[in-house]
């Protein structure tokens, strides 16, 4: 798969599951939501605004997502041309926070990793099947926090093919 594809296979509704935990404090989060992954268009108004905030061409998107929670604003995230499997990203996030990163595509498995004042971000996405699948981050935060997150997501609305 090369990173077009594995971007495309992103869009869609999802139904995610998550848990998220605090490694030093020994405590646990759970949450479930819905989320509406679509595609939008290099000249897209998110796309450019994102672009020119860290002085970027969005004329060298490979992809742009928005990412919208069930009953929540959305976050964007654009990736940027690289060397075919790795390469540059940007996103927004709905609290107003903007990150670059870079992504990587190795063996099916999504990597993105950015850094921002002092905190690392590593995020992982994988497929079990096309409807099916998983992701990761750990967070590493500049006072020595750790947090790590686990999603299982269901693609929703699809139709069972007929045997």
């Amino acid at each position: 798969m090369d990173i077009v594809n594995f971007f495309e296979s992103v869009e869609g509704t999802w139904f995610s599951q998550r848990t998220i935990h605090q490694v030093s404090a020994q405590q646990s989060q759970t949450g479930q939501t819905t989320l509406a992954i679509t595609r939008l268009s290099p000249d897209a108004a998110p796309v450019k605004t994102l672009c020119e905030k860290f002085a970027a061409d969005p004329t060298q998107t490979v992809m742009a997502l928005e990412m919208r929670p069930e009953g929540g604003d959305p976050a964007v995230l654009v990736a940027l041309h690289g060397d075919g499997s790795s390469g540059p990203f940007l996103s927004h996030t709905p609290d107003g926070g903007m990150t670059q990163g870079e992504y990587r595509l190795e063996d099916d498995v999504l990597t993105l990793v950015s850094q921002v004042q002092g905190m690392k971000a590593e995020e992982r996405l994988w497929y079990l099947n096309p409807n099916l699948r998983m992701r990761t981050c750990l967070v590493d935060q500049p006072d020595g926090t750790q947090l790590a997150a686990f999603c299982s997501e269901i693609r929703r609305g699809v139709t069972r093919s007929a045997s």
